[in-house]
């Protein structure tokens, strides 16, 4: 069987790239293909820094996970105004054509010996009677999914590679909302943090994580797809990604030919972006929810301060304050007594400052005592669960002083947000 180029696919390409290769055609513009590896490197780091990371590599993984959701924006457009095989239309999704193809796939018949060894030319074959244009096949006007027994070759995306482009955008889609809802309500940051409780920020941050290692198992599966796939098809389709050719099979499924429409996607995409960044950068800027905005109380500083950092109210309840001042004449073995309207002024700050006056992630953790000692802010379960992966050595270097010196630590810890970017161990603690 001749090899078939159609002339109208060269022709669509022929402006951004050097001819092909004979028996080749260009299938992925420049765009796509650009596109395609930076959310790969994007998404990739974003799961490493998401997962592996430790905390002070949150804002790495934000600015991963805005430039995927950027990408995606552009892949919206691009979807809709891009040449040919990078338009939505040429690849619509369809669950049963794509359950069919993966069927294909792992019975392991290549696409020569579809159709029981007959031409895809062959009178009576499907294929042969949906021509495209030029002696090509057309996605259009024909049922993929009864096809797909016959594994034809897809130029642009097979049935099963469209379900995969679709779902991965709605999920990098969800990702980036739950990450701000989450970014919001846990971090105060960002632009739903006046809007977002500690509460939603909990749920977004559980959803988020299934999220990630969703996106995880669905790229593990599209690699493998692409692998076998391209066996099948006899030729290396991630190389196709990025050279943006592919194979010109006679008789492959095509799309109708459709003229890329970059002027008009790029005053699009800069509508947007003039839309979207100050309403984000606004929306930051605003005060965050829970977020305690004072400073601590020169007096409160001058009569705790001197024997440790001085803790911000809010990271333990108006309880636990109480058990403390009624007890300053045996304070942790030391003697911290007051006189009468000293102790009712540091009484009444404690408590107006408390934990349950405030939503940041430090007073919902550290607001629930500890029943074997219910004064020790050290040894809540919230304490405990954000410092498991310190090394106790840690605590008992010169640098820290012990586990009440919380400013050692955390530079914001006056303030009482404890932002992860803050964290940073004294060296003679590594």
């Amino acid at each position: 069987m001749t090899r078939h180029v159609r002339p109208q696919e060269v022709r669509a390409v022929a402006a951004e790239n050097p001819a092909p290769q004979a028996g080749e055609v260009m299938v992925w513009d420049r765009a796509v293909r650009l596109f395609h590896w930076l959310l790969a490197a994007a998404v990739f780091a974003a799961l490493a820094t998401g997962f592996v990371a430790p905390r002070p590599w949150l804002d790495a993984h934000v600015v991963l996970g805005t430039a995927a959701a950027a990408l995606v924006l552009f892949r919206l457009v691009w979807g809709v105004l891009g040449p040919t095989y990078a338009r939505f239309a040429s690849f619509p999704p369809d669950p049963r054509a794509a359950l069919a193809h993966a069927g294909a796939m792992l019975r392991g018949r290549t696409i020569h010996d579809a159709v029981s060894g007959r031409s895809l030319r062959d009178p009576g074959n499907e294929l042969a009677e949906n021509p495209g244009p030029e002696g090509g096949f057309s996605a259009s006007g024909m049922r993929i999914s009864g096809l797909i027994s016959r594994n034809p070759h897809f130029l642009g995306h097979n049935p099963l590679g469209a379900m995969m482009v679709a779902t991965l955008l709605v999920v990098i889609a969800a990702l980036t909302v739950t990450g701000v809802v989450m970014l919001g309500g846990l971090a105060k940051e960002g632009p739903l943090a006046a809007t977002t409780s500690f509460a939603a920020g909990t749920t977004a941050r559980d959803i988020h994580a299934a999220l990630g290692w969703l996106i995880l198992a669905l790229a593990v599966l599209h690699i493998t797809g692409v692998l076998i796939e391209g066996r099948r098809e006899g030729q290396s389709l991630v190389w196709g990604m990025v050279t943006g050719r592919k194979a010109a099979v006679p008789g492959a499924v095509t799309a109708p030919e459709r003229a890329a429409r970059p002027r008009l996607a790029a005053a699009i995409l800069a509508a947007l972006a003039a839309v979207l960044v100050p309403a984000i950068v606004m929306a930051s800027r605003q005060p965050a929810a829970g977020v305690p905005t004072a400073p601590l109380d020169p007096f409160y500083v001058r009569e705790c301060g001197s024997c440790h950092s001085p803790h911000h109210p809010s990271i333990a309840p108006a309880a636990t304050w109480a058990g403390i001042v009624d007890h300053l004449a045996t304070h942790f073995e030391e003697d911290a007594s007051l006189s009468e309207a000293d102790t009712a002024r540091l009484s009444a700050y404690l408590a107006d400052n408390s934990a349950e006056r405030f939503d940041t992630k430090a007073a919902n953790l550290l607001r629930t005592p500890s029943a074997d000692a219910p004064l020790r802010i050290t040894a809540t379960a919230g304490w405990t669960r954000l410092h498991r992966g310190v090394p106790a050595s840690a605590f008992t270097a010169r640098a820290v002083g012990g586990r009440l010196n919380c400013s050692a630590c955390h530079a914001d810890a006056e303030t009482g947000r404890f932002a992860a970017r803050a964290i940073a161990l004294p060296k003679e603690t590594h």
